[in-house]
């Protein structure tokens, strides 16, 4: 079997398996290690040093080719001839032993144009039709990773990059959308390309992605925007990126579904303080405009123009009123001022509404708004407001959704506002698990119903009644398992029953200088912590580790750190480690308390410990840094009692 890719990359001139008795000219592991993925920031394993010479390279016959397996006997490489014609067209690159990327060659020239991403890497699905290298079209992307794309391109000032994950005159047929809807998206196209440049030439070109935040994505029946299907869509996402130690937050007004792929209707817009967002979109402004106008009404019925006249009006105020917006150094009393007019405005647009879904989308804002003047500081009565609101919606036969939505912002806020007093929290906690527990038995299908699931399951395990917590987070399991708030509840489970289970956690190393798997240490007392420099007791405790390191190495202990430092402050923990010679492995994945290490394990708090044994498996899943010598001496014990038998 010839090997095209291979020989053009590293010199081999012909490779032959299959088709003839003879095996000849098997590639070497630093030969198939040589080649790499053609696409950017893939995340696999590289073994070096000792470990690169421990791989062994296995023949593979149906079908034909090889797969490259590490010391720990995990599949590392996977080249193979997938459509039997004697020639490798399948390049796989895997990471602790699952598949995370893959190329394909597609029309037998021995040139990828096919790549797919998969499992911890993701799901995109990008074709390179003129076999350039550069991905030319998605035919698979989510809405997290087309914000990922968006970002990169912004990186690069590549417009053609953001160009793909942009509502394009074909998305616009795909969709079907009407004459309104359409008319914006190629208004939108248009000024596009002007947009890009003007917000990469601002923002500069030291940019990562750090995450996509957003609701839960909606749904627009067809009828509303004049569509052939209905649209599934995020409405006012958040893009965060970190540039140089500094967070820039990225406005995305639509990402809308468009078959298996996610577009942006619009160009970011950076979110500044000092500058008041423009309204902007596609979708959103013509459900707007056309419930107004489509909206049955009796023949000549001049109510239904002067309601017409009078939400236009009001639309209007609010656009004037958001361009004054007040800025973060602003008072508390213009802050507080602007949400309450804010709320006003969104009301009176809810109560002038035919359309259902028009009225609740603005009695949401209205709830978001006095929620936002809440949190001010400045405005405690807004929660009887919320209250008020949320009841009157309850005695609606309609308006059972938007009852939740206001009660459950009024909990939250009255319990964030208990929390700012000095005394007192241990009543207000039992107060807020106390209302959430009838929030979830009063609206148990609500969209705030997943997130109540999880913060009494927080809660449960604050108060240290983990039977109750684990009881709520397998019914947030059972009701929402699609939900965002999912990961966290598995992982909650996971900590929760780990003693004597195996412990498995893996990330990239701190320094980037590889992965680091928690399993290599199998026949060690493994230590793990998980810490942030603006956790103090970590920080105050890091030294003692040290010493506990350093007095029981020769005991076989060794300690895994987890940083969960957020983008901004990562350099800060990396210079503290440095400094203070704390030298043991350390994880550090992006996202902080939503990265992979810490979901993985459901961490709500730091500090937090895990002692391990020998054979890997948990012995103490929450191990008190004042009990941590004892914990790791009786450990060590048990270990060499274990070997003496």
């Amino acid at each position: 079997m010839t090997w095209h890719r291979a020989a053009a990359l590293v010199g081999l001139a012909s490779l032959v398996i299959g088709g003839s008795p003879v095996l000849a000219a098997t590639p070497s592991v630093d030969q198939i290690l040589a080649l790499q993925p053609k696409q950017e920031g893939i995340v696999y394993d590289i073994p070096e040093g000792e470990n690169r010479t421990k791989c062994k390279l296995q023949v593979l016959k149906k079908p034909s080719g090889w797969v490259l397996h590490d010391h720990r006997g995990f599949v590392i490489r996977r080249f193979i001839d997938a459509n039997g014609d004697n020639v490798v067209d399948r390049w796989s690159y895997y990471m602790n032993g699952q598949e995370v990327y893959r190329e394909s060659d597609t029309n037998g020239n021995g040139k990828a144009d096919d790549f797919h991403w998969y499992n911890t890497a993701g799901s995109r699905w990008g074709v390179d039709s003129n076999e350039d290298g550069r991905i030319d079209g998605w035919k698979r992307i989510s809405a997290q990773e087309a914000s990922a794309e968006a970002v990169a391109a912004i990186k690069n000032r590549d417009f053609d990059r953001m160009a793909r994950v942009l509502f394009t005159e074909t998305d616009i047929r795909a969709v079907g959308l009407g004459e309104q809807a359409a008319g914006r998206a190629q208004e939108s196209l248009r000024g596009a390309s002007a947009k890009f440049r003007t917000l990469a030439g601002a923002i500069g070109t030291n940019l990562e992605w750090t995450r996509f935040d957003g609701h839960s994505p909606m749904s627009i029946p067809s009828d509303e925007v004049g569509s052939r299907q209905d649209l599934i869509m995020f409405q006012n996402g958040t893009i965060i990126a970190d540039a140089g130690g500094r967070s820039i937050w990225l406005r995305v007004p639509e990402i809308v579904r468009v078959n298996d792929t996610w577009k942006l209707t619009d160009i970011p817009t950076e979110i500044d303080a000092e500058r008041p967002i423009d309204a902007a979109g596609v979708i959103i402004p013509t459900i707007v405009e056309q419930a107004i106008a489509s909206t049955p009404t009796p023949e000549g019925d001049a109510g239904f123009i002067e309601e017409n006249d009078q939400i236009r009006e009001y639309i209007g105020e609010l656009e004037k009123l958001d361009r004054g917006a007040p800025t973060n150094s602003s008072s508390v009393n213009s802050m507080v001022k602007y949400h309450i007019e804010r709320a006003k405005i969104c009301a009176q647009i809810g109560a002038k509404s035919s359309r259902l879904k028009n009225r609740e989308h603005w009695y949401e804002q209205t709830a978001d708004s006095l929620n936002a003047a809440v949190q001010t500081g400045g405005y405690p009565q807004g929660i009887a407001t919320l209250e008020q609101y949320g009841q009157r919606f309850d005695q609606t036969s309609w308006g059972k959704g938007l009852a939740a939505y206001f009660l459950y912002r009024a909990i939250n806020s009255d319990y964030a506002l208990a929390l700012q007093k000095e005394e007192g929290h241990v009543e207000a906690q039992e107060k807020y698990l106390s209302r959430l527990a009838k929030f979830n038995k009063d609206y148990p299908e609500s969209g705030d119903a997943a997130d109540a699931l999880l913060q009494l399951g927080n809660g449960m395990e604050f108060t240290n009644k983990e039977e109750e917590a684990v009881d709520y987070y397998r019914q947030l399991l059972t009701k929402f398992p699609n939900d965002e708030s999912t990961p966290k509840a598995e992982g909650a489970l996971r900590r929760l029953q780990s003693v004597g289970q195996p412990f498995m956690l893996a990330g990239n190393s701190i320094d980037q200088r590889g992965q680091i798997d928690t399993r290599r240490y199998r026949g060690k007392i493994l230590v793990v912590s998980f810490w942030a420099t603006w956790c103090d007791p970590c920080m105050k405790e890091m030294g003692n580790l040290k010493k506990l390191r350093e007095k029981h190495a020769k005991d076989g202990l060794e300690i895994v750190g987890v940083c969960l430092d957020g983008e901004a402050t990562a350099p800060q923990a990396m210079a503290h480690l440095r400094k203070n010679g704390y030298t043991w492995p350390q994880i550090y994945e992006k996202g902080s308390m939503e990265s992979a290490p810490a979901l993985q394990y459901g961490v709500i708090s730091l500090p937090y410990v895990v002692l391990i044994d020998a054979d890997g498996r948990v012995i103490n899943r929450n191990v008190q840094y004042s009990d941590l010598d004892k914990e790791v001496e009786r450990a060590i014990a048990r270990k060499i009692a274990s070997r003496d038998n």
